[in-house]
């Protein structure tokens, strides 16, 4: 059985749109109305906005085996792409590239008899697409998650440097609740109101948001830029979702946060957040918190890596 449009539109999450061309399919996770705003705002960053950070398909079948094919496009400034398959919450299978962000190839997986749940996760930084999703015998069944997440934030959010894509922090979350979980997260991204929109993207159960470390290192930016961008993000998103429960991860920890920079000091600034979100009735969990503060769980003193991804996240649901 190959998997139709319409197929996987019944079994992927994290997507708002699906598109297919000559077999292939597309997936956006920003409405048309945030990439327009992109593309006349930020057009460096529509790479970005196209990859695939938290698309997965999730479903049960009963078929003795998988395969699939996949590409990606060039999506971030990273130089490695993968896709991960779990098969009954085990990671089964870890198909792409290190050292290569544009990557193709093909996947098949032999499954056990009997019904099995199974989840893909495309690419986190780069735009993933997927095409002959085939199922070679028995079909496939809906897994049911009612509850939505939006996730917005910065390259820690999107995921950088988790090489694998199953193991990021929203990745992790949306896995662990059951959540149908819409990652909006950039690389390089600030508190950007505009980015908002006007229009709700769905009825979320939750909202995190974990802005702030690229706002406080910006070299243009003033301080009372700063404030204001986080005060009006953060009444701009309660606004649009008054009913939510909204979460606002206050920056984690990074190597050089005893600097100063233009804006204060690094913890300082995090509080100033902190007031704002709380003045927008938003929880705030305090993100210095959520990891230790050594280089061995991050990449570069900045971006955890797997394990401090893992480490990120467990600390992060006992607040969720």
């Amino acid at each position: 059985m190959k998997l139709t449009l319409e197929d996987l539109k019944k079994i992927t999450f994290g997507a708002l749109e699906i598109n297919e061309e000559n077999g292939r399919f597309s997936f956006e996770r920003f409405t048309k109305e945030q990439r327009e705003y992109y593309s006349r705002v930020r057009p460096d960053f529509m790479k970005k906005v196209g990859s695939t950070a938290s698309v997965m398909m999730d479903f049960y079948t009963d078929s003795s085996e998988l395969s699939f094919i996949y590409e990606s496009e060039v999506g971030s400034g990273a130089s490695y792409c993968f896709f991960d398959v779990y098969v009954d919450g085990c990671l089964t299978l870890h198909e792409g590239s290190d050292g290569n962000s544009r990557v193709s190839g093909g996947a098949s997986l032999a499954l056990a008899e009997g019904k099995k749940r199974i989840q893909i996760y495309l690419p986190l930084l780069e735009r993933g697409y997927i095409s002959e999703l085939t199922l070679k015998d028995g079909g496939y069944r809906q897994v049911n998650k009612t509850k939505k997440a939006l996730i917005y934030g910065d390259s820690i959010t999107q995921g950088y440097y988790a090489h694998y894509p199953s193991l990021s922090y929203a990745n992790i979350i949306a896995r662990e609740l059951e959540l149908d979980a819409i990652n909006q997260g950039i690389g390089a991204e600030h508190f950007n109101p505009g980015m908002v929109g006007t229009t709700p993207i769905c009825d979320p159960a939750l909202i995190t948001v974990a802005y702030g470390t690229n706002d406080w290192h910006h070299e243009s930016f003033t301080r009372e830029e700063v404030e204001a961008h986080a005060r009006d993000f953060f009444l701009n998103l309660r606004a649009l979702y008054p009913k939510a429960r909204i979460v606002y991860i206050t920056p984690i920890w990074r190597r050089d946060y005893m600097t100063d920079t233009s804006v204060g000091g690094f913890l300082e600034i995090s509080k100033v957040y902190a007031d704002y979100a709380r003045a927008a009735e938003i929880d705030v969990v305090d993100g210095m918190t959520l990891t230790a503060h050594f280089g061995g769980l991050f990449t570069d003193g900045l971006h955890p890596n797997d394990l401090g991804f893992t480490q990120f996240a467990s600390a992060l649901m006992k607040h969720l």
